[in-house]
């Protein structure tokens, strides 16, 4: 035969039991710990530069390639023409070739926060 000690034992616990089942919080609690060993896993991942350089507008992206094209050009092109027009006319196009980076990736820009719009 169970003693008294033992039944309100058992009552008690059978009570916390069931407020606990009540607690509308226990979901949340419950996200909000999933969310934080989920943040918790990420920052100790190794900074991807991959991901970094792809996490910049298309329009920042196009226009350091455009950059880089026009350095190129500035490299190359005066070894096979050799004039006082070289560097103004590599500079010309340098300059048309950010130009068009610029327009190139505010329109994959927009493209991208269209798809975005349409997903959500």
């Amino acid at each position: 035969m169970p003693t008294p000690n033992d039944e309100q034992e058992r009552l008690r616990r059978l009570r916390e039991r069931q407020l606990a089942d009540r607690d509308p919080h226990v979901k949340t609690r419950r996200q909000q710990q999933f969310f934080a060993q989920r943040e918790k896993k990420l920052s100790r991942r190794k900074p991807d530069l991959w991901k970094l350089w792809t996490g910049f507008p298309n329009t920042f992206r196009n226009t350091i390639y455009a950059l880089i094209a026009g350095l190129l050009l500035l490299w190359v092109v005066p070894i096979f023409w050799d004039s006082p027009w070289t560097l103004p006319a590599i500079g010309g196009i340098t300059l048309i070739l950010i130009i068009f980076g610029v327009v190139l990736g505010q329109a994959q820009d927009s493209r991208d926060e269209i798809k975005d719009s349409l997903r959500h």
